[in-house]
């Protein structure tokens, strides 16, 4: 791609639909763009199954940026981000979820990603008529230029989501921004999150640290952390979540139970993103799914739905917004293979 890109490259640029034969090429540009590694499903996905909306758009024939986003119903959001929507719309309302906006180094700032974006909000009043309403996507805390770029473009951070990301073993902070479609940012229940700055978010993982460290001394000594003694005392070193505090310390009991049981838990895998590095586990012993984080330390395997897994609680601090977190270390049934997570419980406020 050539380093000199004429000011009326945006008049030029033709915009068409990813088709099977530019894999190859989405793959290096994606390697190029995100930290993430794409298994070649997801290539194979987003080129030829048409629940995609991909679109690309071209200079001189070649692909300078592209947009893949799906629309999806309101049941089928992320669990973490269930509340994008206002309870009072109807079960049957849509969003639009962005999975990947990229453009070539040469072509940014030429209007380029806007146009992909807007063709994106075009699209959707045009093909989902008046049943999606809000279009949102994860970004990485650290990615300052997405975060400013979509900030500009009417979207606000919803959700701050600790360990979001696995990036080559390594878990990575996410933020969830999203913007209406119709009605400016009223699609909250009745939530309001203010932008987290980078000095909140140091001074929150220090204060885990220090919740984590005084919770697992206790656990030491064969204290039981509950619900009463978290308020009457020890509980002011672990949280203070005011108002919701109530349901957060039953769910905190539950897992303080299972924690001083001390066996290895068995459970089968739910779900499974391996491009984010999260999932979801059904424990066998009938308790609620868990929300897992995995960082990958030997090879590459990564759960799939069906697989028997076994885990044990190690530790449970508290974590942010509607997470529950505890920390587990899962073994797989198949052999050799070991993983160190982080997991957490959706708790619904």
């Amino acid at each position: 791609m050539s380093d000199v890109v004429p000011p009326t490259a945006l008049s030029e640029v033709q915009l068409r639909f990813l088709c099977h034969d530019d894999i190859e090429n989405v793959k290096l540009l994606c390697g190029d763009w995100f930290p993430i590694e794409y298994p070649d499903s997801w290539y194979q996905d987003i080129t030829s199954n048409k629940k995609f909306f991909s679109l690309a758009a071209t200079f001189g024939g070649g692909i300078v940026g592209m947009i893949v986003a799906e629309i999806k119903g309101r049941t089928k959001v992320h669990k973490e981000d269930g509340d994008i929507l206002a309870s009072s719309f109807p079960v049957d309302t849509q969003v639009a979820y962005i999975l990947s906006l990229g453009v070539v180094k040469e072509f940014r700032k030429h209007g380029i990603g806007s146009l992909l974006l807007d063709s994106l909000k075009e699209h959707i009043s045009t093909t989902a008529q008046d049943h999606c309403k809000a279009i949102y996507l994860h970004v990485l805390t650290t990615n300052n230029t997405a975060i400013k770029f979509y900030e500009n473009r009417d979207f606000r951070q919803h959700h701050y989501l600790p360990y979001y990301y696995s990036i080559r073993g390594v878990l990575k902070d996410g933020f969830t921004s999203h913007c209406d479609v119709r009605y400016g940012n009223a699609l909250l229940d009745d939530v309001t999150v203010e932008p987290v700055t980078p000095i909140q978010k140091r001074r929150e993982r220090e204060r885990e640290k220090e919740r984590e460290r005084q919770y697992l001394h206790c656990l030491a000594l064969g204290v039981t952390v509950t619900a009463t003694s978290r308020r009457s005392g020890v509980g002011k070193t672990f949280h203070n979540f005011g108002a919701i505090a109530s349901k957060r310390l039953i769910l905190a009991d539950e897992w303080t139970a299972r924690a001083a049981e001390g066996p290895v838990f068995t459970g089968v895998c739910k779900y499974f993103c391996r491009s984010k590095g999260h999932g979801f586990i059904t424990p066998s012993d009938g308790g609620r799914d868990i929300f897992v984080h995995i960082s990958d330390i030997e090879g590459e395997y990564v759960p799939v739905e069906g697989d028997e897994m076994s885990y044990k609680v190690c530790s449970i601090p508290p974590k942010y917004e509607k997470v529950q977190a505890v920390e587990v270390t899962i073994t797989h049934l198949n052999p050799g293979t070991k993983h160190e997570t982080w997991a957490g419980h959706i708790v619904s406020s």
